[in-house]
C-alpha cells in the first residue's frame, strides 16, 4: 500500500504540487533505535541522572578509559555502572584519549602500547566485559597518520605506518582478551581510497575490525552520508567481505545538538540504513550531547529522543520532497 500526501504551503497550491510518497508495503525490518548514541554523554555515576537516562533506551557511548588525561570525568568504566543499571547497550572505549593533549600527542608506538595493555587488563577484568568495544585510533587520516595527504606517495607511506600499528595494537588487545570486539578504522571524515586499503589489508592479515566506524562532523553530511554507506557496503563486497556492524561514532553538528527538527533527518537517515550513531561532544560533556541540563531536565532534543525509544513496529520507505542537491529517501515508522 502507497500513500501520497500533497506538500503543503504554497507548494500545494501550485498546478502541479509537489508529493510525499509513503508505501506502506515496502518494510524495512524492524526500527533499531541505534541513531541515540553520544560521545562523553555520562560524566559520573549519576551525571546525568538515572531519570534521564533511562527512558531513553541507549544503544551506545564512546567515553575515555579509566584515568585518562583527555578528560577530567567521563571514564569508561566508572560511568557504566548507571549505564548500565538504566538499560545502556555497550561502551566504546576510546582508547588513545589516555593521552592528555588534543590532537593527542605523538611518542611513538612503542610508548602507546603499555598503555594498551593497562586498559585492556582492566576493561577484560571487568564483570561487563563483554559490552565494551576498542577503538585503538581516533581520527588517525588527521592525528598521528595524516592519512587525508593528498599526494600518493606519501599516502602510502602513512598509510602503511598506520597498517602496520593497526596490527600491532590489534594483536596486543586479542592476546590479553581474545574475546575482545575492536573498532576503527574511525576517520574524521569517510575516505574511500583508505577504506578499500584497509579492508584488503585487514583481510589478508586477519585484523578486521569487528565494527566499522567513521565520523559525519562536515556541514554536508546529511546530504553525503547515503553515498557513504552505499560506498561502503560495495568496498565490502568488492573485498569478499561480510557486513560489519557500522557505527557512526561521531554525528551532527552545533547546530543540530539539542535542535529536534535536526536530529530527526540524521536520526531517520540512520535508521533507514540500520547503523548505529553517536552524536558528537562539542561543548559540555556529562549532558548526553545536551539534551540534558544540570544533569536532570531535559530540553527539546531530549524529548525526541524519548520519542525514538518508545518507536516500535517496522521501519517503511518514504520518498520525501527531494532537497537542492539532495534525493535520498527518507523513511517513517510504520
Amino acid at each position: 500500500m502507497a500513500a501520497t500526501l500533497p506538500a503543503a504551503g504554497h507548494a500545494a497550491a501550485a498546478s502541479d504540487p509537489q508529493r510525499l510518497t509513503v508505501d506502506l508495503s515496502a518494510s524495512e525490518g524492524p526500527v533499531m533505535l541505534g541513531a541515540n548514541g553520544s560521545l562523553y554523554g555520562l560524566s559520573d555515576d549519576g551525571v546525568p541522572s538515572d531519570a534521564a537516562m533511562a527512558p531513553l533506551k541507549i544503544t551506545s557511548i564512546s567515553q575515555k578509559p579509566e584515568g585518562g588525561a583527555q578528560h577530567p570525568n567521563g571514564d569508561a568504566l566508572t560511568v557504566s555502572t548507571s549505564f548500565f543499571r538504566n538499560g545502556g547497550g555497550e561502551i566504546n572505549v576510546m582508547m588513545q584519549d589516555v593521552y592528555a593533549k588534543w590532537p593527542y600527542e605523538d611518542l611513538g608506538i612503542d610508548d602507546y602500547l603499555p598503555k594498551v595493555d593497562k586498559i585492556v587488563k582492566e576493561v577484560s577484568a571487568d564483570p561487563n566485559s563483554e559490552r565494551f568495544v576498542y577503538i585503538p585510533f581516533n581520527e588517525p587520516d588527521q592525528i598521528w597518520y595524516k592519512l587525508d595527504v593528498a599526494d600518493q606517495a606519501q599516502y602510502e607511506k602513512n598509510r602503511d605506518r598506520f597498517f602496520k600499528d593497526w596490527k600491532t595494537v590489534y594483536q596486543r588487545i586479542r592476546a590479553i582478551d581474545p574475546d575482545a570486539r575492536i573498532a576503527g578504522p574511525n576517520e574524521a571524515a569517510y575516505h574511500t581510497r583508505l577504506l578499500k586499503d584497509f579492508l584488503a589489508f585487514a583481510k589478508r592479515e586477519n585484523v578486521l575490525p569487528q565494527v566499522m566506524t567513521w565520523h559525519e562532523l562536515g556541514s554536508g553530511s546529511l546530504r553525503d552520508f547515503q553515498a557513504h554507506y552505499d560506498d561502503y557496503r560495495r568496498l565490502e563486497r568488492e573485498a569478499g567481505i561480510a557486513p560489519l556492524k557500522i557505527n557512526i561514532d561521531e554525528y551532527a553538528n552545533r547546530r543540530d545538538l539539542s535542535v529536534p527538527g535536526q536530529l530527526v533527518q540524521w536520526v531517520s537517515m540512520f535508521e533507514r540504513n540500520k547503523v548505529y550513531a553517536n552524536m558528537a561532544y562539542w561543548d559540555a560533556a556529562g549532558n548526553l550531547s545536551g539534551h540534558v541540563v544540570r544533569s536532570n531536565i531535559p530540553n527539546g532534543g531530549w524529548w525526541l529522543f524519548r520519542w525514538y525509544a518508545g518507536m516500535t513496529g517496522d521501519t517503511v520507505k518514504v520518498t520525501p520532497l527531494p532537497p537542492p542537491g539532495a534525493g535520498a529517501a527518507r523513511r517513517l515508522r510504520r
